[in-house]
């Protein structure tokens, strides 16, 4: 057997089998490989727990001594860090333990001693206690066959870690060849020049007309690797980029073979269903996090329900609430279960409680919570096991059930009933991490991309490095300890890492694509990657600093893009459009039988966006999203001002009652099912100011009720009726509040969360048309004139009204001038909206001035008794919350 070994080889490391020919018994090998190799030849395994679990364990030990030893070193910082300062001192153990450390002898300082009292209680081997025990083996058997050999490539010996060095002094007791290979002069031209001053630090001048060593720049990295994509493949015999994903990706989108890549420190979705899931428990509940919970691609619950009540949240603004319960009665009795028998359909629908979680409080409940874990569990294993599984979604899966297993493990060590939610959360912090995920595999004529220079395990003909920045060594191995603590325990017989042959390799690992590189070596930098600035190798600044000094200017210089991949692209001009759109074919435009408020001033201050929504139905019919903070605010409040009327009959002296007794027992149960959004901690001060604003809202809104001797009727009345909108069309609407005055004659009031400027505006000049066509609706149905009507504005507890004979302190009376009825207006302008789309011609002013002979509406609007147009400044409104500004040329 011949062994190829480098401390950092990994299982891709590149190798010139056509160049060097290896026998089926050749390995290469990195350090974890060896050991694995040896251990299987001497029969030794263990059933190691992944390393999040390991985790767990050790914390538990931890916990457990930090609670009958307080008075230790670590105390203070596991009370604040937990799980991560155990985390932190399991890494410590391991690291003493593969340098001999013996826990059972007298220790150096007071944090080895705590280290050490731990040790007698944990027993949970790793990968140090792996190769330990192959190091015991290996004193008494050799693990290789007779006539092995292990060649080190390039390293020298006295660089490497002392239990490596101490497994090779094993194997040359027992006769195993144990060679390195020399690092040596391989190139001719400016390459063999700089490979002899890295070599023996010769310095050569170089050839500014010979391009075997190059370093190219380019303006961004995304640049850079279009131009690698461009290169003949074979261009390069080997690539190295520490992140292919985003070169991957971009050989997909052209066609071309993938190289193969992972996600480095990644946070794909199915794995983010660990913390998502957890926070569930939280209380009040993150309603954020259960709409994410709901809308995964992925989930144990039913898609169908899950979506169901994800809509739910994002039309009500909250959970809990009638129409979440009725999504949920709804699925629980659907006949979806014909050929299951009842036990399987009363477990299916007990799933479905266990995996949305209703918290009631900030305690925890252990037994609710390992419900829900297991349950993931299972779901993790049978996701597992599908036939269609792609490897990226199997190994989250992976890592979810590790994750899952290790919190188990800390509930159990915890042993109490319920726990706070903050604990709850520190666990899961500290178990979740971010992790390395592969992403694409290695194609056929694909591009050979190692990861890490030290993944060269042979010499290449041409070498590409892609990405020759941005390069930063580790901390040593033992710098955590101090120098008394390092002295002592080298004394003690404990062989450490020295820092100064720790670093000389790393920077020795840094050379070898050049040394190893025997005709062509092509190094890229960058000015930007993505929005950063890179920072420069520190090869790189060597190189430079020898080089350049000496007038070699090529060293660097500017790269671009080979000609072939330039095209002049066609100009696409997304400005305005003009004044009006054509449409053809107009005559099989169907319009609806119905309109509201909304619909009708869409239709008359914006028809453009009236007819992709209205005709055309293009909407956000699928979107999944919580309303703006103004908009649940206003949501909340009508749903206070109308559960307060509906629960106590309307009648005026119950509701202030109820008002002063139960307002904020009310409030947390409406802001739960319409405004959960309101609980999050980021808004508690906006929830306080918002509490206190309603609160003196209602009790204005009943002083005004009070005052004016009003009786309350109803509350979100539906209303419909034929107002002569031609073709005899249905006019639809909600009422927020109808009331009687002393002569039982009608009165609206129209709630809105708003600022007072607006509407002060409207009833000035005449365009309050919801409460025009409110009143003539309500008129029509009634058979009575309204009395009054008014926008009550939320927010300042102010009643605007054009109606003078209501009173009170916060009633405030506005005169018109112009006092027209606005019905007869609303009516004309339907007719001429209509007629102009029904020819094919959608007028689309917004933003331009108010000429009539820019806006044909305008021009029309006096002699056709027409609705007014909104402006500001001269100009016509823009319609500030379209969904079409990219169709009509106004996307920023």
């Amino acid at each position: 057997m011949k062994i190829y070994f480098s401390p950092l080889f990994t299982q891709n490391a590149y190798y010139d089998f056509k160049g060097q020919r290896i026998s089926f018994d050749a390995k290469i090998c990195g350090i974890g490989d060896l050991f694995q190799l040896f251990g299987l030849h001497l029969g030794i395994h263990y059933d190691m727990l992944s390393s999040v679990e390991r985790e767990a364990e050790y914390y538990n030990v931890f916990r457990a001594y930090m609670s009958a030893r307080p008075e230790n070193i670590f105390y203070q910082s596991f009370q604040t860090g937990g799980m991560e300062v155990a985390s932190c001192c399991l890494r410590w153990r391991d690291s003493l333990r593969l340098a001999g450390w013996k826990p059972e002898k007298p220790q150096p300082s007071e944090r080895l001693t705590t280290l050490a009292e731990v040790e007698k209680s944990f027993d949970c081997p790793g990968e140090a206690d792996y190769i330990i025990e192959v190091l015991r083996a290996m004193e008494k058997e050799c693990p290789l066959p007779s006539g092995s050999k292990i060649v080190i490539y390039g390293i020298e010996r006295k660089m490497l870690p002392p239990y490596v060095e101490k497994a090779l002094v094993l194997l040359e007791k027992s006769n195993i060849i144990v060679s390195k290979e020399i690092p040596s002069v391989v190139s001719t031209g400016n390459l063999g020049k700089i490979q002899n001053y890295l070599i023996n630090n010769k310095i050569e001048a170089l050839d500014s007309g010979d391009d075997s060593f190059r370093i190219i720049n380019f303006a961004d990295d995304m640049t850079a690797m279009q131009y690698v994509a461009s290169l003949d493949p074979k261009s390069a015999d080997v690539y190295i980029n520490s992140d292919n994903k985003k070169f991957d990706d971009l050989q997909s989108s052209l066609d071309y073979p993938t190289s193969g890549s992972s996600i480095a420190n990644a946070d794909p979705q199915i794995a983010q269903m660990f913390k998502i899931g957890l926070t569930l428990f939280g209380y009040p509940l993150n309603i954020i996090n259960m709409l994410s919970w709901l809308v995964m691609p992925v989930s144990p619950i039913p898609s169908a329900l899950r979506y169901s009540l994800a809509r739910v949240i994002a039309d009500e603004g909250g959970i809990y609430n009638e129409k979440w319960k009725k999504a949920l009665k709804n699925y629980k009795e659907k006949d979806r279960y014909e050929n299951e028998d009842r036990a399987k359909r009363e477990k299916n629908v007990e799933a479905l409680e266990i995996l949305l979680p209703h918290p009631d409080s900030d305690d925890v409940n252990q037994k609710s919570l390992v419900a829900f874990v297991s349950a993931m569990q299972s779901w993790c294993v049978m996701r597992s096991k599908m036939a269609d599984i792609s490897d990226l979604e199997l190994q989250q899966y992976g890592r979810l059930l590790s994750m899952y297993s290790a919190l188990l493990t800390v509930m159990k060590g915890d042993g109490s009933e319920s726990f706070k939610y903050e604990e709850l959360e520190k666990w899961m912090n500290a178990i979740y991490d971010s992790a390395t995920y592969k992403y694409t595999d290695a194609t056929r004529n694909s591009r050979f991309v190692i990861s890490s220079p030290s993944d060269m395990a042979s010499n290449a003909n041409a070498v590409t490095w892609m990405d020759f920045y941005n390069y930063s060594i580790s901390p040593s191995t033992y710098d955590f300890l101090n120098p008394e603590e390092k002295k002592a325990l080298a004394d003690c017989g404990c062989q450490l890492w020295d820092e100064e042959s720790e670093t000389r390799l790393y920077n020795y690992i840094l050379l070898i694509p050049i040394l190893r590189c025997n005709k062509k070596f092509t190094a890229i930098t960058v000015d930007k990657r993505g929005t950063d600035k890179p920072v420069k190798h520190p090869l790189h600044i060597r190189l430079e600093s020898t080089f350049q000094k000496l007038g070699f200017s090529a060293v660097c210089k500017e790269g671009q893009l080979p000609d072939s991949l330039l095209h002049d692209a066609a100009l696409i001009d997304n400005g305005p459009m003009g004044t009006s759109v054509k449409i053809k074919n107009a005559s099989f435009i169907v319009f609806p039988d119905h309109e509201s408020n909304t619909s009708l001033n869409s239709l008359i201050q914006y028809p453009f966006d009236y007819v992709m929504e209205y005709l055309a139905g293009i909407r956000n019919g699928t979107s999944y999203q919580i309303g703006e903070q103004y908009v649940t605010l206003g949501n909340v409040a009508h749903k206070m001002i109308q559960t307060l009327c509906q629960d106590n009959d309307y009648d005026l002296d119950k509701i202030r009652l109820a008002f002063n007794q139960d307002f904020d027992s009310l409030l947390n149960r409406i802001e739960t099912a319409k405004g959960a959004i309101l609980l999050l901690k980021q808004n508690k001060t906006d929830e306080m100011l918002f509490r206190q604003r309603l609160h003196e809202s209602i009790s204005a809104l009943l002083d005004i009720i009070s005052d004016n001797h009003l009786t309350i009727s109803s509350c979100e009345r539906p209303i419909c009726q034929k107002m002569g909108f031609s073709p005899n069309i249905d006019i639809k609407g909600f009422l927020d509040m109808t009331l009687k005055d002393k002569d039982g004659k009608p009165v609206i009031f129209d709630f809105k969360w708003s600022g007072l400027d607006n509407y002060t505006s409207k009833l000035t000049d005449n365009r309050a048309m919801q409460l025009s066509l409110y009143a003539a609706l309500l008129s029509a149905e009634d058979g009575k004139p309204v009395s009054a009507k008014g926008y009550y504005i939320l927010p300042v507890h102010k009643l605007l009204t054009t109606d003078d004979h209501l009173i009170g302190t916060n009633v405030r009376f506005i005169s018109p001038e112009d006092v027209s009825e606005l019905v007869p207006k609303l009516i004309n302008s339907y007719r001429y909206r209509r007629d102009q789309i029904s020819r094919g011609d959608i007028e689309m002013a917004d933003g331009n001035p108010m000429d009539p002979e820019l806006i044909p509406y305008l021009a029309a609007m006096e002699g056709q008794n027409l609705y007014p147009l909104e402006s500001y400044q001269g100009n016509k409104n823009s319609n500030r919350y379209s969904n079409y500004n990219l169709f009509k040329g106004q996307k920023k």
